[in-house]
């Protein structure tokens, strides 16, 4: 898509830049919390961006999604946040315990795809009189 995949690309590249310059995880040793960081940031942000999708109105304000939709999101959320978390688990699928810094910036990464994501989002209904 011309208008998110711009978006989706460049917190890409800041989450990876993030990764690499702030935190230091560049070293082969710090590969499983690389791993870890990556997989969250990235299954949360997807999640999320589901909502700001799935309708032309501004998601959880004036359009709510069904709650069979909540529901399996906050499933695959909340399991995904297991994972680093319980050892055998994490040893099995290469997953380290991420930073403190990196729970600021998870948090902070989310809500702003979620928010460029509308902003693309209400660019494209402007250029196309329509959404999907």
């Amino acid at each position: 898509m011309l208008f998110l995949g711009p978006v989706s690309t460049v917190f890409d590249v800041i989450t990876f830049a993030f990764l690499l310059y702030i935190t230091h995880w560049d070293k082969p040793e710090d590969a499983p919390k690389f791993h870890t960081a990556w997989f969250l940031v990235g299954l949360l942000t997807q999640q999320i961006v589901l909502f700001v999708l799935r309708t032309e109105k501004i998601p959880f304000f004036r359009s709510f999604a069904s709650w069979q939709m909540y529901a399996s999101s906050l499933f695959v959320i909340g399991l995904s946040f297991i994972f680093p978390f319980v050892p055998q688990v994490a040893q099995l699928i290469n997953m380290g315990m991420p930073t403190t810094a990196y729970w600021i910036f998870l948090p902070v990464t989310v809500f702003c795809y979620c928010f460029f994501a509308e902003i693309a989002k209400i660019l494209y209904i402007w250029a196309f009189n329509k959404w999907i």
